[in-house]
């Protein structure tokens, strides 16, 4: 899971009441123990010096990596960690370009994918699996009032998980 963000978190979460063998990537060591306490078997500090892919490898490899934090770079640097014929399923949004050339796709298989939003099924069945395994987002409230001074904060990437607009 790159990204412990707002989908990142969830994320986190999910895969790791699915069953699979977990791994947080997000940038700063301080992050580790809040990726385990999600759920993650393994967190990589994508500042420490240790290339992603490298770390990624020295796990075996991952089968799947979903790209949630939007920032095409450190998505990019995560394709040598893939597992021959994994995948990395793009969800976080970014205007500049993957930095991927096709013999890293091409001698190892591997496949990228973007993911638009789920339908109305998707987010019936989210929810029903939320519900059953306990998962609940972590949110950011602000007042009605400040919505402008929330709004302003998420496009600028610092808020933190979700941001809530409450009126009372």
């Amino acid at each position: 899971m790159l990204g412990l963000g707002g989908l990142g978190h969830l994320g986190v979460q999910y895969a790791a009441a699915m069953g699979f063998e977990t791994v947080g990537i997000a940038r700063g060591a301080e992050k580790a123990d809040f990726a385990k306490r999600l759920g993650a078997h393994h967190y990589v500090d994508s500042t420490s010096g240790t290339p992603v892919a490298e770390a990624l490898q020295s796990l075996g490899g991952a089968k799947v990596v979903l790209a949630t934090a939007g920032h095409s770079e450190a998505i990019t640097a995560t394709v040598e960690g893939l597992a021959p014929r994994g995948e990395l399923v793009v969800i976080g949004a970014d205007t500049e370009p993957l930095g991927i050339s096709p013999v890293q796709l091409l001698m190892s298989g591997r496949v990228v994918r973007g993911h638009p939003s789920g339908t109305a099924k998707d987010v019936e069945d989210t929810m029903a699996f939320s519900a059953l395994h306990g998962i609940r987002p972590m949110t950011e409230s602000v007042p009605l009032a400040q919505a402008d001074e929330a709004y302003r904060k998420m496009l600028e990437g610092r808020a933190r998980f979700r941001m809530v607009l409450t009126t009372g």
